[in-house]
């Protein structure tokens, strides 16, 4: 049994995700490292998919605060940013 699933590049594995975690009836963790958002912002179509995913997910994650911004943006949910990388 699994208590999180945690899907890294939610465009677009967050499919797998959210099948994952009915099956498990586990809690769903994305993380946005910015090329998925760029994706959406170059597909229109693919921002109300980003809008679902990320309000049917139980904690949103990006890896700066740039991409939590631009995560913000699109979807109106607040990303909690876990810097990804080296700190200067």
């Amino acid at each position: 049994p699994y208590s999180v699933i945690h899907v890294h590049w939610p465009v677009p594995q967050a499919v797998f995700g959210f099948a994952a975690r009915r099956l498990c009836k586990a809690r769903l963790v994305l993380t946005f490292y910015g090329a998925d958002v760029s994706l959406a912002r170059k597909f229109p179509w693919l921002r109300s998919v980003l809008r679902r995913m990320v309000a049917g997910a139980d904690a949103v994650t990006a890896i700066s605060r740039h991409t939590g911004s631009l995560v913000r943006e699109m979807t109106g949910v607040e990303p909690v940013v876990i810097p990804y990388g080296v700190r200067w």
